[in-house]
C-alpha cells in the first residue's frame, strides 16, 4: 500500500472526527491519532493492555 494511499485514508476519517492530525515539534513528521470517538469503534480484543 503507497503513503498517498494510506495518507488519503487517513485524511478521510479525519474529516468525521475518528483520527486526529499533529505535526511532532523540531520534525516534518506527521502524526495520526485515534480520538476518543475513534477509540470507541475500536473493539476491546485489539485495544492496549487488554488480555485475549
Amino acid at each position: 500500500m503507497s503513503t498517498a494511499t494510506i495518507t488519503k485514508a487517513l485524511r478521510d476519517v479525519e474529516g468525521p472526527g475518528i483520527v486526529q492530525r499533529s505535526y511532532w515539534p523540531d520534525s516534518s513528521s506527521t502524526v495520526y491519532e485515534l480520538t476518543e470517538s475513534g477509540r470507541t469503534l475500536v473493539p476491546e480484543k485489539f485495544k492496549a493492555g487488554s488480555a485475549g
